[in-house]
């Protein structure tokens, strides 16, 4: 007989965390409730407990394709042999899966006890009846199982996990994915590109004209804290979301929805990098820290409830960017102009609705999965990136003719360079967007565009014109 494992074997991830992440994406009191089953009626009952309420689907999950095809090689060698699921996964989920891949005879998970190491053991034994039999697994609680079969599949091992089955086994065959980089893995996941946005901080020093010098190490410092408050958000949305991205055309290839990152290799980076954000603000100024703690709030909450809602989910994150300029004014302690407060408003809500234009672009279904949006929505989007990226070139307009600038900028006729250049640039995106020639997030667009880095160079040349005295 071949007995196979589940999880890290047949599947890339383990199931258990898979059911306490979709539960916990329904239910923000999940990590409370689940404490209270595992009190009360241990790893069984909470197996139970999250089995009736993750409702995972199970054609979805990240399975194993090695293994799979070690199985139908088996299948095809040994015919008159019988191929077992058998996992510490509760009973109901192992069936689920077995009747859906349809490459199992029989399948046995956790009903009144883990099944799990010596108790996995003597249900194999019950099952072969004392005879041979060859295992399929991945991890130092089969060890005991190889040591009693005849031949070995170790899926994945680690040197040790080699070694110590080595010592105990002369019959392995080792079954590897490829392995990805985990350090890219990792800087993926966090999305250190997306860290282009929290450059926004500075905006409210440089334009006070103050000396940029004095103010760079605190601002150095709320870059970083805010970055690494950010990707740890990341982390938890990608979390969260495993269900939608598998079903995503690229969506599904990220590190949690694929398994080539497992999910409490995510819980571990979430909790280093609000570790990490924290230990940075501390000597930040207080109203940093609770603006900080704001922007944690209102992700958390977009990531859980809002990015669902149509409209509002633009709008917060629209106000997501803006938070980020107030969140500079605070770090240094300068106040924002009203000017700078609305410019900022409608042009993050054009970055905002075209990145939701670009998903409707590139939907295929009538309902965008995940997201309150369908097909026929994607009109109503465009005229609202249309409409904001237009009214955020005209407030800078009415800007530049304000008292207030004229005071503040000795050359401030140079300014209207500004507008012509950010209306080209808003322009072309809207253009490429229209003819689907954008099918990325805009701030990965803006990064690769060479419209982009000319428009910079021409917004810094101009405003250092508009200083000179």
């Amino acid at each position: 007989m071949l007995f196979v494992d589940l999880d890290k074997t047949l599947i890339k991830s383990d199931f258990l965390l898979e059911s306490f992440v979709r539960y916990f994406s329904q239910n923000i009191f999940a990590p409370i409730l689940c404490l209270g089953v595992l009190i009360t009626k241990g790893k069984v009952g909470l197996k139970k407990f999250l089995s009736n309420k993750s409702n995972i689907s199970i054609e979805n999950l990240p399975y194993n394709q090695q293994v799979l095809d070690a199985i139908y090689q088996w299948k095809e060698s040994y015919p008159e042999e019988k191929v077992i699921l058998i996992s510490a996964t509760h009973q109901d989920v192992i069936e689920r899966i077995a009747y859906h891949l349809k490459c199992f005879d029989a399948w046995y998970g956790t009903e009144n006890e883990n099944l799990k190491s010596e108790i996995k053991l003597e249900k194999i034994k019950d099952l072969t009846e004392g005879g041979s039999f060859t295992y399929i697994g991945d991890s130092f609680a089969d060890v005991v199982i190889w040591e009693n079969a005849q031949k070995c599949y170790l899926v994945n091992p680690t040197k040790s996990l080699l070694q110590a089955v080595t010592k105990i086994n002369d019959s392995i065959e080792i079954i590897a994915s490829k392995k990805s980089n985990l350090f890219f893995e990792v800087i993926k996941t966090i999305r250190v590109h997306q860290w282009v946005k929290n450059l926004l901080i500075f905006i409210p020093a440089i334009l006070s004209l103050k000396p940029f010098v004095d103010l760079l190490e605190v601002l150095v410092s709320g870059f970083f804290a805010f970055s690494f408050i950010a990707s740890a958000f990341y982390i938890l949305n990608d979390l969260f979301d495993i269900e939608n991205d598998r079903v995503h055309h690229s969506k599904k290839n990220r590190a949690f929805a694929s398994g080539s990152l497992s999910i409490n290799r995510g819980f571990f980076i979430f909790s280093f990098l609000i570790a990490a954000a924290v230990l940075i603000s501390i000597s930040l100024p207080q109203a940093f820290q609770l603006l900080l703690l704001l922007y944690a709030v209102a992700t958390f909450t977009y990531s859980k409830y809002l990015k669902k809602l149509v409209i509002l989910d633009i709008l917060t994150l629209s106000s997501l960017y803006l938070l980020r300029v107030i969140t500079g004014g605070a770090l240094v302690e300068i106040s924002i102009s009203n000017w700078l407060l609305t410019f900022s408003v409608f042009f993050f809500l054009f970055l905002a609705s075209v990145k939701r234009w670009v998903e409707l672009n590139r939907l295929n279904t009538e309902v965008m999965t995940g997201r309150g949006y369908q097909i026929s929505d994607k009109s109503f989007v465009s005229n609202l990136s249309y409409f904001s990226g237009l009214i955020s070139i005209l407030v800078i307009c009415l800007y530049i003719e304000s008292q207030q600038a004229i005071s503040l900028y000795s050359q401030s006729k140079m300014l209207w360079l500004i507008p012509i250049i950010l209306l080209y640039w808003v322009l072309e995106t809207l253009f490429k967007v229209e003819r689907g020639q954008i099918d990325e997030d805009p701030v990965k667009y803006a990064l690769k565009s060479k419209t982009s880095y000319i428009s910079v160079v021409g917004f810094f040349i101009v405003f250092l014109l508009s200083t000179i005295t």
